[in-house]
């Protein structure tokens, strides 16, 4: 991470302290893992340092659009530095920041040991009335994320560059979470319909086959009673005579296996141990007995 070295005589305690009574900042750390800038503008924009790998992917493809405008930052091979740079825990610069910057349509405000900006970035617009993003920079090497409790602008711009409007982008996002809304109610409505016609259709077809099957029946008994039927051609009524003898041959079974079962357990009771079982039991007692 290359930047200007800055010449200062304070502490972090102290360059902390003073942000908070000054101007009223808190400092909010950032895991120092290579991706902290990245870290620190996530959770400027998002109000969440973990999306850092979302503003890293909007930062880089919007160089990469604007190759021209970026070109003139980057000593080297142009795509060999945008390719350099989308990779995780890699350092972001100067030139990252003023991409930022035009992406979210805010300045954005580097803070170094001092209660003023070491730097502001303004992007290509500076008629943007969005508040900044404000970061803090510490020892060189690493980016914090600098935050006014009392006008907290988590979420203003959101990767949006054409809504230079405060809380243009929050209504859009409430009136997009609104369509969704309304379309998932209209397509939960249409398969509620779907399903009640299925519903409809299925008990009119059952309703039709339980008709023809009495009708069947009823000619079947009628056929039953002017002539026997013929053995090779099955006849619902036969088949239903034939299930019903079954099953209460099976329950008569049934009934008598349950009989006998119970009516062994029931002298297995009364003599648990047979006759023979009685003697030993009495000889034991008498030789315990002596």
């Amino acid at each position: 991470m290359s930047a200007c070295p800055v010449e200062h005589d304070m502490s972090e305690a102290e360059f902390e302290e003073e942000l908070r009574k000054e101007r009223g900042f808190v400092i909010e750390r950032m895991a120092e893992d290579g991706n902290c800038l990245f870290r620190a503008v996530a959770h400027q924009v998002w109000a969440d340092p973990e999306r850092h790998d979302l503003v890293r992917e909007q930062t880089m493809d919007w160089m990469a659009r604007n190759r021209e405008h970026f070109a003139q930052f980057v000593a080297g091979d142009f795509d060999a530095y945008i390719r350099h740079k989308r990779q995780l825990r890699v350092f972001g610069d100067h030139a990252e920041i003023h991409a930022m910057s035009e992406i979210y349509n805010r300045p954005v405000e580097v803070y170094a040991y001092d209660t003023v900006p070491l730097n502001t970035f303004q992007g290509r617009s500076t008629s943007s009335t969005n508040p900044p993003i404000r970061l803090s920079y510490h020892s060189q090497n690493h980016y914090n994320s600098i935050i006014d409790p009392a006008a907290p602008n988590f979420c203003v711009g959101l990767g949006l560059p054409e809504l230079s409007t405060p809380g243009e982008a929050e209504a859009r996002l409430v009136r997009r979470a609104q369509e969704e809304s309304e379309l998932e109610d209209a397509e939960a409505q249409l398969y509620s319909a779907v399903v009640m016609d299925d519903v409809i259709q299925e008990s009119e077809n059952n309703a039709v086959d339980d008709a023809q099957l009495q009708a069947a029946l009823q000619a079947s008994l009628v056929d039953m009673d002017v002539a026997p039927a013929s053995p090779t051609v099955p006849d619902d009524a036969f088949l239903q005579a034939a299930i019903e003898s079954s099953l209460a041959e099976s329950a008569q079974a049934e009934d008598i296996a349950l009989r006998e079962a119970l009516q062994a357990s029931v002298l297995e009771f009364l003599d648990p141990f047979g006759d023979d079982d009685n003697d030993g039991l009495g000889g034991a007692s008498s030789s315990r007995a002596t």
